[in-house]
């Protein structure tokens, strides 16, 4: 199996093609549970499962915390590829909706369980003990969901789930709606001879009334969408947003000593959209771009199936 991942791991920091050929054996990896032992005192696995029904022999676990309004609920979606929408999918909504740990069992990495947290730093659930109460310490991967910046809860947990040897991914979520707002204002600053302006404008409606159901203005905005002045104002969005992380996120992990390399600037509804191309073995579609949503889950996968592994490695080494 060791061979397998390396071979895996190794590939798939390709372009999107080779996600597509490694999915099915990623299912096949997690289809059993794991092979090592989660090396955590047995009184904490066993409070764990007694507090939050948390199995760490059976599953790899992977925790989604953050600040409550950074969009947690739907980075859990993203990472099982489902919609928001779906009958099986983390409940979402503009307050807040996670008010206990809920476990969603991966639907294509069966040994997988993707768990939504509650909000941080909240009346309910305090910072000061935030680690300790949800059980932080015996998960295989932490994934912390920001929005524009780092918070004082974002930097505790990191620095703790450090302590214990967690990989942690930390996400810049929400970058559809920055790039949106970037790509308007662009416009906006431009001669109107220099943008189809027909095709941009009811674009530009169908994203400020959060989307519309006339099949008309659906066809308008997705071919403006496809045009090559888009793609243009697109990437020099993305290039302006990746900046403004430097100066936020990125500095804040830098001065909190918090490994950048695994900071991600995504969007949830493109992470869906991605994982959902994969599970159905369909990566045409062309009207999805990504920023950092394929790194991310390549980065997530490769932290759960390893960890455990460098943490047995580990202590073999040290009875020796």
């Amino acid at each position: 199996m060791d061979g397998a991942i390396g071979g895996l791991l190794g590939v798939i920091g390709w372009p999107l093609a080779p996600f597509l050929a490694c999915y099915s054996v990623f299912q096949v990896l997690f289809k059993d549970g794991p092979s090592e032992p989660n090396p955590i005192d047995p009184a904490i696995k066993d409070a764990a499962r007694k507090s939050i029904g948390l199995n760490c022999e059976q599953f790899y676990n992977v925790a989604v915390v953050g600040s409550s309004g950074t969009g947690k609920s739907s980075i859990v979606n993203g990472i099982m590829g489902y919609k928001d929408s779906y009958k099986d999918a983390a409940p979402t909504g503009e307050s807040e909706t996670t008010k206990k740990p809920r476990a969603y069992r991966h639907p294509d990495l069966r040994s997988m369980v993707i768990w939504d947290m509650p909000g941080a730093g909240t009346m309910n659930h305090p910072a000061s003990t935030y680690f300790e109460d949800k059980f932080l310490c015996a998960f295989d991967s932490l994934v912390i969901v920001t929005a524009e910046r780092l918070m004082s809860i974002d930097v505790k947990i990191a620095q703790q789930a450090q302590q214990f040897n967690i990989p942690v991914l930390v996400v810049r979520n929400k970058a559809d709606q920055a790039l949106e707002a970037k790509i308007r204002k662009m416009r906006e600053q431009r001669s109107p001879a220099s943008v189809p302006s027909d095709l941009a404008d009811v674009h530009q409606l169908r994203i400020q009334e959060g989307g519309s159901n006339d099949s008309n203005a659906t066809k308008v905005s997705a071919a403006y969408e496809q045009s090559d002045e888009y793609q243009r104002l697109w990437n020099e969005a993305v290039g302006q947003l990746g900046k403004e992380v430097r100066k936020t996120v990125y500095r804040d992990m830098k001065n909190y000593k918090i490994s950048t390399r695994r900071l991600f600037t995504i969007s949830a509804w493109n992470l869906q959209e991605f994982v959902q191309s994969l599970s159905q073995q369909d990566l045409r579609r062309d009207y999805l771009r990504l920023i950092d949503e394929n790194r991310f889950l390549k980065v997530l996968i490769e932290g759960v199936l390893l960890k455990r592994k460098r943490e047995m490695k580990k202590k073999q080494q040290h009875d020796d």
